[in-house]
C-alpha cells in the first residue's frame, strides 16, 4: 500500500480541505448522474469550483479521483469475534456483500477495472477501498484456525479472494439475493461439502448418495 499521507499530495503541496471536500463531492455527483464512462475531470473541476489543474495536481488519473470519493463515504462497521465461526463467518460475508451492493461502488467497480491495467495508481487505491471487507473475513478465519475450526495452516487469502470473487461476481453479474451463496460459501469453508447443483421441479426425485469426500484440506496453506 501507498505511504503517501492521505492529505498531502504526491508533489508534496498540502490541499486545502474545503477544496479536496468540493472536490470529491463534485465527483460522486457526477458518477451518480452520468456514470464512470461518462464522467470527466473537466466536469468534476467546474462543479466544485477548481481548476482542472489542482484535480491533476492532487490525483493523477480519473479512476484514482473515482475510487477516493467511493472511499470517502464507504462505512464499513468491522464484524465483531463471538467464537460462533459459522454466525461470524455470515456476518462477515453479508457485510462483504453488502460493500459491493452500494449501488456506487457496484456500478463503478467493473467500470474503472478497465483502467486498472493501465494505472497502477488506481489499482493500489482499489484494493485499499476493498480491504475493509477482506480484513473482516481475514479476522474471522484467524480466529477459526486459532479456536480449531480450520486448520492451523488455512490459507487466509486464498479464502478472502474466494469469498471476494464470488460475492462480486454474483452481485455485479447475477443481481442475485445473498442468502443462497453465502450459504454454500459457508458449508464449502467450514465443513468441505461442495456445492450441489438444484435440481428442477418437474425431475425424478433421486436420494442423495452419502459422500464422505471433502475438499477441506485443499484450503490449507503451503507447508
Amino acid at each position: 500500500m501507498s505511504s503517501q499521507p492521505q492529505g498531502r499530495p504526491a508533489g508534496g503541496r498540502r490541499r486545502s480541505p474545503q477544496a479536496h471536500a468540493a472536490i470529491l463531492d463534485a465527483t460522486l455527483g457526477l458518477l451518480a448522474e452520468v456514470g464512470y464512462s461518462r464522467l470527466t475531470v473537466e466536469g468534476v473541476a467546474a462543479r466544485a469550483g477548481v481548476g482542472k489543474s489542482t484535480v491533476y495536481r492532487w490525483w493523477s488519473s480519473k479512476g484514482t479521483l473515482v475510487i477516493e470519493a467511493l472511499h470517502s463515504r464507504l462505512n464499513h462497521t468491522p464484524v465483531s469475534i463471538t467464537k460462533d465461526t459459522r454466525a461470524d463467518l455470515r456476518a462477515a460475508l453479508l457485510a462483504t456483500f453488502e460493500s459491493f451492493a452500494d449501488s456506487a461502488i457496484g456500478e463503478t467497480i467493473p467500470a474503472v477495472a478497465v483502467d486498472l491495467l493501465r494505472d497502477p495508481d488506481a489499482a493500489e487505491r482499489l484494493e485499499s477501498l476493498l480491504q475493509p471487507p477482506r480484513d473482516s473475513v481475514r479476522a474471522v478465519i484467524e480466529a477459526a484456525a486459532d479456536s480449531g475450526d480450520l486448520p492451523a495452516d488455512v490459507d487466509v487469502r486464498l479464502l478472502q479472494d474466494l469469498v471476494a470473487g464470488t460475492l462480486l461476481y454474483r452481485r455485479l453479474l447475477r443481481r442475485t439475493s445473498p442468502d443462497p451463496v453465502v450459504d454454500q460459501l459457508l458449508d464449502l469453508i467450514l465443513d468441505g461439502r461442495v456445492p450441489r447443483a438444484e435440481q428442477p421441479q418437474d425431475s425424478p426425485h433421486v436420494e442423495p448418495v452419502a459422500d464422505t469426500r471433502t475438499i477441506r484440506g485443499h484450503f490449507a496453506g503451503p507447508t
